[in-house]
């Protein structure tokens, strides 16, 4: 009986390890341009995409990492959305042009099972 009880808790561990994660952000706009980017979300569970809660982090948790807020200039604004391959994504945009060629923010993503706080550095070239 113990032995059936152990596999059976071994054989759902790797289901129970799975987190989410966020990718690498892909640009898709240049400078003087409004922001188009996306991020993939990494292992998400069926359904657990469309479940995510995204925003821009707080203030103490910009100053807890060490990053400037207030260099944010341009407000941003966040999606989940699909890319062309049906994969979740997280779409980054803004209504207004990036001026700046480097752009720093952090991303505050939480869902039903926890929460993740990423920073990520966008680099616009010129178009």
């Amino acid at each position: 009986m113990r032995k059936s009880v152990l596999a059976s808790s071994l054989v759902m561990l790797p289901s129970l390890a799975q987190a989410l994660g966020l990718g690498a952000i892909e640009v898709k706009s240049a400078l003087n341009q409004p922001l188009n980017a996306e991020i993939a979300v990494i292992q998400a569970g069926a359904g657990e995409a469309a479940g995510l809660a995204v925003d821009l982090a707080k203030a103490e948790d910009f100053a807890r990492v060490g990053i400037d807020r207030a260099r944010l200039a341009v407000p941003l604004e966040f999606a989940i959305g699909e890319n062309a391959r049906g994969e979740p994504v997280i779409r980054v945009t803004s209504s207004e042009p990036i001026r700046e060629p480097f752009l720093t923010f952090l991303l505050d993503v939480n869902w039903d099972r926890g929460r993740l706080l990423r920073e990520y550095t966008v680099l616009l070239d010129p178009p």
